[in-house]
C-alpha cells in the first residue's frame, strides 16, 4: 500500500472545475494512499457548498475511502459506497468534522458504506461543538461509528441513525 508522507503540517486545499451550483465528486478506480503525518485533506475550500463528495462504487475490490494515520484532518467530505469503511483511523489525534459518511450530499439519500467510520487509533475526534463540524453519519450498512481496541475519543455533534459499537 502507499503512503503520503508529510514533515510538517500541509493542507490540501480541492478547487475542482466545473459548474458552481454542483458538489464535485471523485470516483477513485484505485485504493487512494494512506494519509500520515499532519495533513488536513480541508473539503470546505471548494466552490460555494464547501463539500467534495468522495465516492466508492467504480472502486471494485478496493474497500476503505480514506485511510488517515497519525494527527490527520479531514474536512467537508462526503463519502460513500465502500465496501468496508468510508473512513478508518488507524493511529492517534485524528478528526472527522464537517463531514457526511454514508449519505449523499443533502444528507437525506442512502449510498452506504460499509461501516461509516472504524477507529483503531487512540484519541480520534469526530464532530465537534460548531455547527461547521458537526457530521452526518447515517446509512452505513453495518456501524455508524465502529471503534476497536482503543480509548479516548472524542464524539460531537449530529449524528443520525449510526451505532458506536466497541470491540
Amino acid at each position: 500500500m502507499a503512503y503520503c508522507l508529510f514533515p510538517c503540517r500541509s493542507t490540501i486545499n480541492f478547487s475542482i472545475p466545473g459548474p458552481s451550483l454542483n458538489v464535485p465528486t471523485i470516483a477513485p478506480p484505485v485504493p487512494l494512499p494512506i494519509v500520515e503525518g499532519d495533513v488536513v485533506l480541508d473539503g470546505t475550500t471548494q466552490g460555494i457548498f464547501g463539500l467534495v463528495e468522495l465516492e466508492g462504487h467504480n472502486n471494485g475490490a478496493f474497500e476503505i475511502g480514506i485511510e488517515l494515520k497519525t494527527n490527520c484532518t479531514v474536512k467537508g467530505l462526503v463519502i460513500n459506497r465502500f465496501g468496508t469503511a468510508g473512513i478508518r483511523i488507524l493511529a492517534a489525534s485524528c478528526t472527522v468534522q464537517g463531514c457526511y459518511i454514508g449519505t449523499d450530499v443533502s444528507g437525506t439519500t442512502r449510498l452506504p458504506n460499509g461501516s461509516g467510520i472504524v477507529v483503531s487509533g487512540n484519541s480520534a475526534t469526530i464532530g465537534g461543538t460548531t455547527e461547521a463540524a458537526r457530521n452526518i453519519i447515517s446509512g452505513n450498512a453495518s456501524n455508524g461509528i465502529e471503534i476497536v481496541n482503543s480509548s479516548d475519543h472524542t464524539g460531537f455533534g449530529l449524528v443520525t441513525r449510526s451505532e458506536c459499537h466497541r470491540r
